[in-house]
């Protein structure tokens, strides 16, 4: 995982976002995975030091799913593409786990997503960071198999 994107994940975690703010936030997953899962954290994250700005989403049940992306601004509302769209991610990770078996989108034309933010919520800014703990909006995306795995797992969340 790229360094951008493993801030991203650290200061998300960070942000302290839960299934309670973030009340119909759920994921399904479909293909050679079948599960609906609760999200357990969505939030938004801007670092003012490097200038690079994360979404985030995890979530586990029978399969877990893991969602980064990461841009070069503040997080804004609109909606991110992996190459078209209001903003381009300059970092991204979609994985799907499930019995030893990965799915994933990121850069290099590992499959697609389209990531749509409608509200970031309210920031609060902590030692000149700011965090978005009650992100809502939505993601579509086909993951292609990884580590062993077969077929395509198609992702759709509501958070």
């Amino acid at each position: 995982m790229p360094m951008r994107l493993a801030t991203a994940l650290l200061l998300l975690a960070a942000c302290g976002g839960s299934s309670d703010a973030n009340t119909g936030c759920s994921i399904k997953v479909f293909g050679a995975v079948n599960d609906t899962i609760a999200c357990s954290r969505v939030a938004a994250e801007y670092n003012a030091t490097s200038k690079q700005g994360g979404f985030g989403v995890t979530a586990s049940n029978a399969a877990q799913f893991s969602l980064a992306i990461t841009i070069d601004a503040p997080p804004v509302s609109g909606t991110f593409l992996p190459t078209t769209g209001s903003i381009i991610p300059s970092g991204t990770a979609i994985i799907v786990t499930n019995g030893g078996q990965t799915w994933e989108a990121a850069p290099g034309g590992i499959g697609t997503f389209n990531l749509t933010i409608h509200d970031l919520g309210n920031g609060t800014v902590i030692g000149g960071n700011t965090g978005w703990p009650s992100v809502h909006g939505g993601l579509t995306a086909t993951l292609q198999p990884q580590s062993g795995a077969t077929g395509t797992v198609t992702v759709q969340a509501t958070f």
